[in-house]
């Protein structure tokens, strides 16, 4: 395996629980090696936290040239790999298909046809009942290929039923293929451009849009097809602000997951998905209710699975999921927690990108402000505000508000002067598309200059009724609540 870059080495390292490390040092044991490998001896130093340019640690191995180190980095990440594949066979259904294809390959490389074929019949039944279509096409071909260079004693119906099979297959994965590059396409359209700000943006995207979703036909649906058509007509309403009906479609996405526990298990990826766009839907809808339901369903749902076969890019992905629908559980009932014990529980998320991580911050930021604690909230969009290469706009321009409002309140009106003038600047250079910002500032404005009397208020009320009425500032209203800024303030002069 050509992997000789010690940061991937490390990061893989680093994602071992306990159990596969004990696998690990199983595996080695159990074939007899002398514990004096040089790869184990740099196994045991970069799991307790090494560092892998260690001088000493190189020397006492007795390894001093970069390309002997690059080759010891190389065969220990082959050894973790077959490892854990070693480890997850049993339970990972990928893993034994691709094994059995493996086995099948072999098979027949040394003249057993016969065997070969009962091989991939075995690798079906496991491909049909897991939805694994991809394989399904893999195992198809390769009986093909057996069958046209060999007499294997199948009948003509057999050859038969394998051309209507492939076909069908063939039938399938290009309408799958085509939802998954139409969902892709518009899952990078928002996150370019955000949801649809106008109606002459709005006609834009009907017409680019609607034709290819219009022009896939599903016949014997599969249920592969059932999830890429619900996630493909998620992205369209979304992307829309039809945030009714795009609830609507993850509601179809997670029951069509729910409908059998295995299926649940084997896709728990695609349901931990689903459920937090369906959690999502609820926040921005400001729907508690639904939302609390939702979040107890999930819990319910995962209760019920065996911790033991939790992948764990789905542990890291509920990891994430769990505080975030806890703070947006806190903002929309507008409950008191103690917040600072959320911090510890954000600190801790992993395996997922900057961004998400990022709007953890900023959610309790947002919840500290409501609560007073200003100074709190400042610690909190640091993390935002540092970020030099942000992937995101919306999240950066809506902290800035933030940090400007309580640096306001905190009585520091020469830094939130600047701050206004530069976030002003910045909404021009990266050429923000929503009026929601621009009506914030107008009121922190006010707020400095000591001008919110009544009739800014009023102002501000109608400006905002305008926005909201549109349907466009849906997602923009929600970053920053209007409420969460006027605080204690009254309508009188």
């Amino acid at each position: 395996m050509a992997i000789a870059k010690r940061e991937m080495l490390v990061a893989l390292i680093n994602s071992l629980d306990r159990a596969e490390k004990r696998y690990f040092t199983a595996h080695y044991d159990r074939s007899g090696k002398n514990k004096k490998d040089k790869f184990y001896q740099l196994f045991l130093h970069l799991s307790g936290g090494g560092d892998p340019t260690d001088v000493t640690f190189r020397r006492r191995i007795g390894v001093d040239d970069a390309g002997k180190m690059a080759n010891l980095q190389r065969h220990l990440y082959g050894q973790l790999m077959e490892s854990l594949r070693r480890q997850h066979r049993s339970h990972d259904q990928v893993i034994q298909v691709q094994e059995n294809l493996d086995y099948a390959h072999l098979l027949y490389r040394r003249g057993l046809p016969l065997q070969a074929l009962a091989i991939l019949k075995k690798a079906k039944s496991t491909v049909r009942a897991d939805h694994l279509d991809l394989h399904h096409i893999l195992i198809l071909e390769m009986e093909k290929m057996i069958q046209a260079a060999h007499i294997t004693r199948s009948g003509g119906d057999r050859m038969r039923g394998l051309i209507t099979e492939s076909q069908r297959r063939q039938e399938i994965q290009t309408v799958t293929t085509r939802l998954s590059n139409l969902q892709l396409g518009m899952h990078r359209y928002f996150i370019d451009n955000g949801h649809i700000r106008n109606a002459e943006e709005a006609a834009r995207f009907y017409h680019t849009y609607t034709p290819q979703l219009a022009d896939i036909q599903l016949e014997q649906v599969t249920f592969r097809e059932r999830i890429a058509l619900q996630r493909a007509q998620f992205w369209y309403h979304y992307c829309r602000l039809e945030l009714r009906e795009a609830a609507r479609r993850t509601g179809n996405w997670v029951a069509l997951i729910r409908e059998d526990a295995n299926t649940c298990l084997t896709n728990l990826p695609l349901y931990l998905k689903g459920m937090d766009r369906c959690l999502m839907l609820a926040f921005l809808r400001d729907r508690p209710e639904e939302h609390r339901d939702l979040a107890r369903s999930l819990q319910s749902t995962l209760a019920d699975l065996p911790v033991s076969r939790m992948p764990r890019d789905s542990a890291l992905q509920f990891q994430f999921l769990h505080p975030r629908t806890r703070l947006n559980e806190l903002l929309l009932n507008k409950e008191s927690a103690d917040l600072h014990s959320f911090a510890k529980s954000i600190n801790t998320v992993d395996g997922v990108d900057r961004h998400k991580c990022q709007m953890l911050h900023y959610k309790l930021a947002v919840l500290l402000v409501r609560a007073g604690d200003r100074a709190g909230s400042l610690d909190h969009l640091n993390p935002i505000l540092d970020d030099r290469k942000p992937l995101r706009h919306d999240l950066v321009i809506y902290a800035r508000l933030l940090f400007i409002y309580c640096h306001l309140r905190l009585g520091n009106g020469e830094l939130a002067g600047y701050a206004i003038n530069n976030l002003t600047r910045y909404l021009t250079r990266v050429s923000y598309p929503s009026t929601y910002p621009r009506v914030l500032i107008t009121l922190l404005r006010n707020m400095r200059s000591g001008k919110l009397g009544r009739r800014a208020l009023k102002d501000f009320d109608q400006r905002v009724a305008n926005l909201r009425a549109t349907g466009y500032e849906t997602r923009e209203l929600r970053y920053l609540p209007a409420d969460i800024l006027l605080g204690n303030n009254k309508r009188t002069d």
